[in-house]
């Protein structure tokens, strides 16, 4: 199942809007939402694309 592009398919798959905020590696504009388990997600403005898809700096990020 492809990830829901637009802010419709994204509430239909559960998810649900939280803040807006700015990234801290790269200071892109993004759009956190909860996940249908529970967790946030950064989204890329207006793509709602996931953020760590397109951040230079989404390395300095990752969970190990």
């Amino acid at each position: 199942m492809p990830f829901p592009k637009t802010e419709t398919e994204l509430n239909q798959a559960g998810y649900q809007f939280y803040q807006r905020g700015k990234c801290r590696g790269c200071g892109a504009l993004i759009e956190w939402w909860d996940t249908p388990k529970g967790k946030l997600i950064p989204l890329n403005e207006g793509t709602l694309d996931p953020h760590w898809a397109t951040c230079p700096k989404a390395h300095e990020f990752k969970k190990l």
